[in-house]
């Protein structure tokens, strides 16, 4: 196993060919709201794998909202993007790939966040990316519930406060916890 963990990009790379990366990206001040951000944002990466001339077969799902993965320090469920696609890489190989993805516009300085899980389809494992994100999750994010990042509303769906806000009242999110991961998926304790 190799880990690389540098400004905010975190990897770790299995010698079965599967590879955990968490990254965190300073994101330019939007009048959109998370969901609006993070909605673009997961269909970008639908579609540059699908561009990308080193890849073939490329076969994406629609990305869809997932609360059950990504969890704050707390353990609370914080709402993504999560997109699922396979291909073939250059190596002709087959490849699965699932991605969480989550703008925060609301924090004081917002922030992408992003965690994505590949391996070969025969190595890909359900039960070791969820044990890679619980041992990664985000500390002091904005709110949980994208459609309380919503520009100016600061509340959850149709006006109403839901409840589902977590983190500290600093305004930051960042993806490390601070927590020690000794599987080794490991994400700064870098705060923005």
């Amino acid at each position: 196993m190799t880990d690389y963990d540098t400004d905010g990009k975190n990897k770790m790379d299995k010698s079965n060919g599967c590879v955990f990366s968490a990254t965190q990206n300073l994101f330019d001040a939007s009048t959109k709201g998370d969901r609006t951000q993070s909605e673009y944002r997961a269909d970008s990466i639908l579609d540059s794998y699908k561009k990308n001339s080193h890849l073939s077969n490329v076969s994406t799902e629609p990305a869809r909202d997932d609360s059950a993965l990504v969890k704050d320090t707390d353990g609370n469920a914080i709402e993504t993007r999560r997109v699922d696609m396979t291909y073939t890489g250059e190596d002709q190989k087959d490849y699965r790939l699932t991605g969480f993805i989550r703008v925060f516009t609301t924090t004081t300085t917002p922030v992408l966040l992003q965690g994505m899980y590949a391996c070969p389809v025969d190595a890909y494992s359900s039960s070791e990316m969820k044990e890679l994100l619980e041992a990664t999750p985000i500390s002091h994010p904005g709110p949980a519930d994208m459609d309380e990042g919503e520009s100016g509303s600061g509340s959850g769906k149709e006006g109403k406060s839901d409840g589902k806000r977590s983190g500290s009242d600093d305004g930051k999110a960042t993806a490390p916890s601070g927590k020690s991961d000794e599987k080794g998926s490991g994400r700064s304790s870098k705060d923005t």
